[in-house]
């Protein structure tokens, strides 16, 4: 047994005897120092830290009642005991009152030791729960350094512990949190995942999963949460423990990081949909325009225009997407937009539904803007595809352009505006928000209006929206005039270009139609041709004739053989050799040794001057 220290102020030596006799009688064993007056009782209280004091109340030379209020001031955690002949009953409640633990009579001294007894067991029972308190109060301190929202609710859903973590979360300082009911702060008024994560909370004891909640600013958020059901005396729910962790920017990057994974598959497989498609429309491009120099009816001519004209344009579309997946810059020049809007309006007519009427209304005094007319064709277009979805029943389409002027100048203002659904007003400021779509899943991207939007943008331009359901939706867009340009003016048609005088040209390429295409072209102009539909037929009939060929066009990417490395072995067996390199893919940079670079489909003037212009330049100079 521990040896209990103790304190008494007592003034009779028999009594102090006596004390100590009744307390070794009842099992303790004691160290008991006597004092008598203040001056000791004070020392004692300090050298021998008593674990309980045992105090006359009226002394000689000092005061019980005095003495209470020196311990509680030195010792406070100390059990302090009146053992008195003299305290009445009214004196000894005061003296409880004021913080002695007990009062013992001397006419009944075996009663100590039951006092003292139960002092020791009330001085570890309130040791034991400052301990657990203080336990309690680390535990909560660090509950309340953890970045995650940590909640426990009682099993009527109400907040009963709301720490640090959930405050910067959501909020709502812990004040306005506890005594609320969780769905009515966080969720999203009962949503089916809250049922379900309580429901199987309370079956198996935890749950876990992704859930959207709501802040105090009205944000949705996605958190991963983490329920624990706690119990209490007898097994009994109690407590439902929730730890949530934001993921929304987590969730945000991965869905990013997807974009740009999915948008460099789009880049690959678009650069191989964009050679294929070159290569297809390279010969209908050329073919077009050597019928033309064929006696036609006009009717038959007016229908060869229209297929290179749409010809041009699906080439234009493929630059479109290339520009778009590389990032690269687009070509701008003085634009009037007249032209553009007439064209789309035509193409609208043609194609759209019936129940759709097309109105275009333009200004032919438009002033030019400086613009990729490529980049303005596609803003116009998926405008005017929106505007169609957007009437599944008929409506009025309706295209205009005039001349109007902003804080920062003259500007053209082109209006396109449908009789459709309309938008709805909560959803009109994320229209133009990369990957936002309204469509079903397979119907649409979501890229359409943000490209539209960066797309005017890029071209210091500003577009607006203004939208009533059941009424429709007007999109108008201002660009702004090109200052530097002067008038348009007519220009006369270059003249044809300069037929050859039988220079044999040897062309390569593994499309056939384009091999058939350019051969005719070039004989029509007066030269000689030998044919070769890969690396390797191509380097045969080169070493047989190598004195005679004035210059090889080759396609880039072929079979087996491709251009690059037939280029090389070429220049190696003739390093005067005259090269034209062409493709529906790469750029013009990726043929440092070619004389020229055309990009596919390109038109047979185009071709002819090419072929004119460098074989009528001087030898090529040494690599």
């Amino acid at each position: 047994m521990k040896v209990l220290n103790i304190l008494l102020l007592e003034d009779n030596t028999m009594d102090a005897e006596l004390v100590k006799a009744v307390l070794e009688g009842g099992g303790f064993e004691l160290n008991m120092v006597r004092v008598d007056c203040e001056k000791d009782f004070r020392l004692g209280l300090r050298e021998i830290k008593p674990d309980i004091i045992i105090s006359d109340f009226s002394l000689p030379l000092y005061n019980g009642k005095h003495a209470l209020k020196v311990a509680q001031d030195i010792s406070p955690r100390t059990p302090f005991i009146f053992y008195s002949g003299t305290i009445g009953e009214e004196i000894a409640i005061d003296a409880l009152r004021e913080g002695a633990t007990d009062y013992v009579l001397k006419q009944k001294p075996r009663r100590l030791v039951s006092a003292v007894k139960r002092a020791l067991d009330e001085t570890q029972l309130k040791e034991t729960q400052a301990k657990a308190e203080q336990k309690i109060k680390a535990q909560a301190q660090l509950l309340d350094l953890a970045r995650d929202a940590i909640v426990a609710c009682d099993m009527e859903t109400r907040v009963v512990y709301w720490n640090h973590g959930a405050e910067q979360l959501y909020g709502y300082s812990r004040k306005d949190a506890e005594g609320e009911k969780i769905e009515d702060l966080i969720h999203l008024k009962l949503s089916t995942s809250f049922e379900d994560a309580r429901q199987g909370t309370l079956e198996a004891g935890y749950w876990e999963g992704d859930m959207d909640h709501r802040t105090k600013d009205n944000r949705t958020i996605l958190v991963t949460s983490h329920w624990t059901l706690v119990t209490g005396a007898g097994g009994l729910p109690e407590r439902i423990l929730t730890i949530n962790t934001d993921i929304t920017e987590k969730k945000q990057l991965e869905k990013q990081f997807l974009r740009a994974q999915r948008q460099e598959s789009i880049g690959t497989l678009a650069g191989g949909i964009a050679h294929d498609l070159n290569n297809i429309l390279a010969p209908i491009f050329m073919a077009s325009e050597l019928l033309q120099n064929e006696p036609l009816r006009p009717s038959a001519l007016e229908l060869l225009i229209m297929i290179q004209r749409s010809a041009q344009r699906g080439a234009d579309m493929v630059k479109q997407v290339l520009m778009f997946v590389r990032g690269s810059e687009s070509k701008r020049a003085a634009l009037v937009v007249s032209s553009l809007l007439v064209d789309i309006c035509k193409v609208a007519r043609e194609t759209f539904p019936k129940n759709i009427e097309v109105k275009c209304v333009v200004d032919p005094e438009l002033g030019p803007v400086r613009a990729d007319a490529t980049q303005i064709t596609q803003v116009l277009m998926n405008l005017c595809v929106n505007a169609r979805d957007a009437m599944p029943s008929g409506g009025t389409l309706g295209v205009s352009a005039v001349n109007s002027s902003t804080v920062a100048g003259p500007c053209v203002l082109i209006q396109v505006s449908d009789t459709g659904m309309g938008i709805a007003p909560e959803i009109l400021d994320k229209i133009f928000d990369p990957f936002f779509t309204t469509k079903p899943v397979g119907a649409g991207t979501g890229l359409g209006l943000s490209t539209v939007h960066g797309i005017v943008k890029n071209h210091k331009g500003t577009i607006k929206v203004d939208s009533t359901q059941g009424v429709g939706t007007s999109f108008q867009i201002s660009l702004p005039v090109d200052r530097k340009s002067g008038p348009t003016e007519p220009l006369n048609p270059p003249p044809p270009p300069p037929r050859g005088m039988g220079e044999l040209i040897m062309i390569v390429d593994d499309e056939a139609d384009i091999r058939n295409t350019v051969e005719k072209a070039l004989v029509s102009h007066g030269y000689e041709v030998l044919v070769a539909e890969g690396g390797k037929s191509a380097l045969s009939q080169f070493i047989a004739k190598k004195n005679s060929i004035k210059l090889v066009i080759t396609d880039l990417m072929m079979p087996e053989v491709d251009g690059s490395s037939l280029a090389r072995t070429l220049l190696a067996i003739d390093p005067k050799l005259k090269l034209i390199m062409t493709s529906g893919l790469a750029e013009a940079s990726s043929f440092g040794r070619a004389d020229q670079f055309l990009e596919k489909p390109f038109s047979a003037d185009t071709l002819l001057r090419a072929v004119h212009d460098v074989l009528s330049k001087s030898s090529k100079p040494s690599p």
